[in-house]
């Protein structure tokens, strides 16, 4: 069982798993070896669990949507609370969603799987980088969250009475707009945090599971590729080329289907990720009067860039490699050349292979250099509107995790 450590579903299993503590992916079995074991049930404890997170970000979304609503004017920072909340609400309905149709997708793969095992086996050493990716990316999600919390507390301290009356002063600052509705009680304050630390798993888990899951579809096309290239420039049956072809109509297959299960999810990260990183290049203009507060942004920033360029990189991979057959297929002798060579270099190089958002937009390189200019573009705007007025006019939050306010 070694070697099936390295499977789609052994690989991912300490994600989903991670997920599920925070009512995501409600799906039981997953640690299992075989799809068999996976079963989603509406009736379970884990689908319950999911729809009281809902409850609780629907909750924190009403009263950031009513706190627009009643405000004198709306600032693009103003907006950045409801809009984080209605994506995590929108993220859980779509992991909700794919938990349903989740084993017919495991079984689609292991299929493909148990196809290229033979000649292929499992992607080298797969659980140990899907481990290493989301214990890095979980943990520097939790320091994020760590230091918004503190943020909060200094910024509550000069609230505060003294002694336990910190706690009233820290929770009345962290939802200000929620006790401005009601009176505070600690238990809705705890009840409010809960929901609250959902929602911002919720955020960073989106674009972890985009990049695993992409890093696993890589995975398959670079092991085909290394096949290929064993008989690159000699010469090869006609088998071998049916056999191939077959193959990565199989992978293709395994693609789309993918792709059909996640886009919406896809296309949800890149636009949530492009806005809060063009809110945080507007953030960036302002001055921040303490260390603290410096070592904050830019730590939040950076994790943000990381977390959504790792995302679009490791998704366009996918294009990427899908691509790698034509330079075999190229350096087929003449002699060798047949009908099989030929429907294989016209599959690889008319069909597009890859993931989509919502098919609208496909990931490959080209747009990451269009998300890049975008942004390159927004912030130079940004530096001449700052030089030319002086400064804003609109109060600016200097912490970046919007969910502080």
């Amino acid at each position: 069982m070694s070697g099936a450590n390295n499977s789609f579903q052994r690989a991912l299993c300490p994600l989903l798993v991670a997920g599920q503590c925070f009512a995501l992916m409600p799906v039981s079995g997953l640690t299992g070896y075989d799809a068999s074991t996976l079963q989603f049930r509406w009736l379970s404890p884990r689908v319950a669990y999911t729809f009281l997170s809902l409850v609780g970000i629907f909750c924190h979304l009403c009263v950031c949507v009513r706190e627009l609503v009643v405000a004198d004017h709306i600032t693009y920072s103003a907006c950045a609370p409801p809009i984080f909340f209605a994506v995590t609400f929108l993220a859980t309905c779509f992991y909700l969603r794919l938990a349903t149709k989740w084993p017919d997708l495991v079984s689609k793969w292991q299929t493909v799987e148990q196809t290229m095992l033979k000649d292929y086996g499992y992607p080298r050493n797969f659980e140990r980088r899907c481990k290493f990716c989301a214990a890095f990316m979980l943990t520097a999600s939790t320091v994020e969250h760590l230091m918004a919390l503190y943020s909060c507390l200094l910024r509550a301290l000069p609230r505060s009475t003294g002694g336990l009356d910190v706690v009233r002063a820290f929770y009345t600052s962290w939802f200000e707009q929620a006790f401005k509705m009601t009176e505070y009680a600690l238990w809705k304050s705890l009840l409010l945090q809960l929901s609250n630390f959902l929602a911002t798993f919720t955020w960073s888990y989106m674009d972890m599971y985009v990049t695993l899951v992409s890093m696993a579809l890589t995975e398959k096309f670079l092991q085909f590729g290394e096949g290929l290239r064993a008989v690159r420039g000699k010469a090869a049956p006609l088998k071998f080329w049916r056999e191939a072809r077959q193959l990565y109509d199989n992978l293709c297959c395994l693609t789309r289907t993918v792709d059909e299960h996640i886009s919406h999810l896809v296309l949800l990260c890149l636009a949530s990720d492009l806005y809060f990183i063009c809110l945080q290049l507007f953030n960036s203009l302002k001055n921040v009067k303490t260390l603290y507060g410096y070592i904050y942004f830019f730590y939040s920033f950076g994790y943000l860039l990381f977390r959504a360029s790792s995302m679009c990189f490791c998704a366009a991979a996918v294009n990427e490699v899908s691509q790698k057959p034509r330079d075999v297929l190229y350096a087929v002798p003449a002699g060798t050349y047949n009908a099989e060579v030929e429907r294989f270099i016209d599959r690889v190089t008319t069909d597009e292979v890859a993931l989509t958002g919502f098919r609208l937009i496909t990931l490959n390189r080209r747009l990451i250099l269009t998300i890049v200019g975008s942004i390159v573009t927004y912030e130079l705007l940004l530096v001449q509107q700052g030089n030319g007025q002086g400064s804003f006019s609109e109060e600016l939050e200097y912490a970046a995790n919007i969910t502080i306010m």
